[in-house]
C-alpha cells in the first residue's frame, strides 16, 4: 500500500480526483453518523415516528460553517508549510505529492558532512547564508544535535539555552527539549479543543464534548510520549532516520482537520423534548394526531353518505348499484358452490365461528344461570304462600266446627224446653 501511494502517477491521480472523492467521503460519514430510517412510509401514530433532529437556526448554521471552514483551512495550510528540516528540504522530490509534502521525499543521510549541507543550502537559496542560518549549520556538527533537530525542530535546538544533551544511557533526547516544545503543543491542542467546542454547540450536540476532550487529551499525550521515547537509529550505516518532527507536524494537521470535520458532522439530539418533560407534553402530540384522524374519518364518512344519497337519488344509478350487487352476490354464490372453495370456506367458518360460538355459549350459560336463580326464588315464595293459605284454611275449619257445635247445643236446649 505504501509503495502504491508513493507512486507519482497514483498521487497525481488522487490530487485531481480529490474534488470528487472528498464530497463523497463527507456524505458517507454523514450517513454513518446520522442514518435515515429505512422505508418511506409514514407511520400513522407519532409514537412510531422516529424523532428527527431539529434544524439549526440560520445564525448557528452560518457560525458553525465559518468555524469549520476556517479551522480546516488553517490545518491544511499548516500541513503544506512543514517545519524546517534541511534533510528533507534539500532532498529532490520525485512526485507531485512529495513536492507538496516534503515528508514523502527520501531524506538525506544524517551523517552528511556539515560543509556539504552548507553548500547545498546556499545553492538552494541562491544566496549566502545569514548569521542565524550559519549558526544552525554550525550547531548541526554533532550527531546528537542532528537527532535533536530531527525530533524537536530548529526552535528548541537554537533557542533553548538550558536544554541539556541526552545522556549516554538514557533516551536519545532528554525531557528538557520536551518541556521546551510543551507550551506550543498545548496551545495548538487547546485551540483545537476550542474550535470543537464551538462546533459542538446547539441542538443537543453538547453531549459530544466530553468525548472531544478525551480524544484531544489522548492525542496530545500520544504526541508527547512519542517525542519522549523516540530513540532513532543512533546513526545507522545507511543513515535512515525517521523525521519525527516533520511526521508529527503532518499527522497533527491532518488529525485536526478530521476532528473538526467530525465535530461539524456530529448529529444533534433527536429528542425534541426537554429532560423534564411533563406527561401532558408527551401525550399531547398523540391526542392531537388521533383527533385529526377522527375528524378526517368523520369527513370521509359524511362524503360517502352524501355520495350514496346522490347515487340512489336517480333510478338509473340505483339500477346500476342493484345490478352490481346482484352480480357480486351471484359470483359469491358461484364461488361457494365450487368444490375446491368449499373446504377453504369451511376452515374460515370454523376459525371464525368457533370463538363466537364459545362466547355465545358462555353468555347463554350466564343468562340461564340467572334465570335459574330467579325461578328458584319464585318457587320458594310460592311454597311459603301455599303454607300460609293452608294455615288459614285450617283456622277457618276449626271456626266452622265451633259454630256447628254451638248451633247443635242451642237446638238441643230448644227441644228440651218445648217438651217441658
Amino acid at each position: 500500500m505504501a509503495s502504491l501511494l508513493s507512486n507519482g502517477l497514483v498521487q497525481t491521480a488522487l490530487v485531481f480526483a480529490s474534488p470528487v472523492l472528498v464530497p463523497r467521503g463527507i456524505a458517507l460519514v454523514q450517513r454513518f453518523l446520522s442514518p435515515q430510517p429505512a422505508g418511506t412510509r409514514t407511520p400513522a401514530h407519532p409514537a412510531f415516528v422516529r424523532p428527527r433532529p431539529p434544524p439549526d437556526s440560520p445564525t448557528l448554521a452560518s457560525s458553525r460553517l465559518f468555524v469549520v471552514a476556517l479551522g480546516v483551512s488553517i490545518a491544511l495550510f499548516t500541513a503544506l508549510l512543514p517545519p524546517h528540516n534541511l534533510f528533507l528540504s534539500l532532498s529532490v522530490p520525485d512526485s507531485l505529492l512529495s513536492h507538496l509534502f516534503p515528508l514523502l521525499r527520501p531524506p538525506l543521510d544524517i551523517r552528511l558532512a556539515t560543509e556539504t549541507l552548507h553548500r547545498a543550502w546556499s545553492h538552494q537559496l541562491a544566496r549566502p547564508l545569514t548569521e542565524s542560518e550559519l549558526a544552525l549549520v554550525q550547531r548541526l556538527q554533532t550527531l546528537d544535535a542532528r537527532l535533536a533537530y530531527i525530533a524537536y525542530g530548529a526552535g528548541p535546538l537554537m533557542g533553548c539555552s538550558w536544554c541539556r544533551g541526552p545522556g549516554s544511557n538514557g533516551p536519545l533526547v532528554g525531557a528538557d527539549y520536551l518541556l521546551a516544545v510543551a507550551p506550543g503543543t498545548a496551545i495548538a491542542y487547546l485551540t483545537l479543543l476550542a474550535g470543537m467546542g464551538l462546533l459542538l454547540a446547539g441542538n443537543g450536540r453538547e453531549r459530544w464534548r466530553k468525548w472531544a476532550v478525551v480524544v484531544v487529551v489522548l492525542g496530545m499525550a500520544a504526541e508527547m510520549w512519542t517525542r519522549l521515547t523516540w530513540e532513532g537509529t543512533r546513526g545507522s550505516a545507511e543513515g535512515a532516520v525517521i523525521m519525527l518532527n516533520s511526521r508529527l507536524h503532518l499527522q497533527r494537521a491532518l488529525a485536526f482537520s478530521i476532528l473538526l470535520l467530525f465535530s461539524y458532522l456530529a448529529p444533534p439530539s433527536r429528542s425534541s423534548l426537554g429532560p423534564h418533560a411533563s406527561t401532558a407534553a408527551v401525550i399531547a402530540p398523540a391526542i392531537t394526531s388521533i383527533t385529526m384522524q377522527m375528524e378526517n374519518l368523520l369527513s370521509k364518512l359524511r362524503v360517502l353518505s352524501a355520495q350514496r344519497m346522490a347515487v340512489l337519488h336517480k333510478d338509473e344509478y340505483r339500477a346500476k348499484v342493484n345490478s352490481f350487487w346482484s352480480q357480486v352476490s351471484s359470483e359469491s354464490a358461484l364461488a361457494r358452490s365450487n368444490p375446491a372453495v368449499q373446504p377453504l370456506l369451511g376452515q374460515v367458518r370454523e376459525t371464525s365461528v368457533e370463538p363466537f360460538k364459545a362466547w355465545l355459549e358462555g353468555a347463554m350459560s350466564l343468562e340461564r344461570r340467572a334465570e335459574g336463580q330467579a325461578e328458584g326464588q319464585g318457587k320458594d315464595e310460592g311454597t311459603e304462600a301455599e303454607e300460609g293459605d293452608g294455615a288459614e284454611e285450617n283456622e277457618g275449619d276449626s271456626d266452622r266446627e265451633v259454630e256447628h257445635g254451638e248451633k247443635d247445643a242451642v237446638d238441643v236446649k230448644g227441644k228440651e224446653a218445648e217438651k217441658r
